[in-house]
């Protein structure tokens, strides 16, 4: 499973950057599939969930990261991308040197980092 994470991880913040950086910025503004949800709170919504990813892989607590999309909204969609391809960065890098098998706290008790990054990221 480990080794899915390494692989995986990294092709699927690749295909979400490259979505979010062919946004406009009415695009942020229109409203999304979810009920109440504009792109924009759905692209900050994801980028806390990268960066949730980020502070697991740095031996942080997740519970620090705003769960409130707000506290992500970008001023532009340039500058929408220009956050997620930071922290998607950030995450590769820390995954190449992670020790997916060594513990870690999570809202949902200790568990090998391998584990708990899908587990963050999909319930951020």
């Amino acid at each position: 499973m480990t080794d899915d994470v390494r692989t995986v991880a990294p092709q699927a913040l690749d295909l979400l950057t490259r979505t979010v950086e062919g946004l406009s910025d009415g695009d942020l503004r229109r409203r999304s599939n979810l009920r109440d949800w504009t792109v924009r709170d759905l692209v900050a919504h994801v980028t806390s969930s990268v960066r949730k990813a980020v502070v697991l892989l740095e031996g942080g607590d997740v519970d620090s990261v705003p769960v409130d999309p707000a506290a992500f909204h970008a001023e532009d969609a340039a500058a929408a991308a220009t956050a997620l391809r930071a922290e998607a960065d950030r995450v590769r890098e820390l995954l190449r040197e992670a020790d997916l098998d060594a513990a870690c706290r999570t809202p949902y008790g200790e568990m090998p980092l391998g584990r708990a990054l899908p587990l963050v990221v999909v319930d951020a």
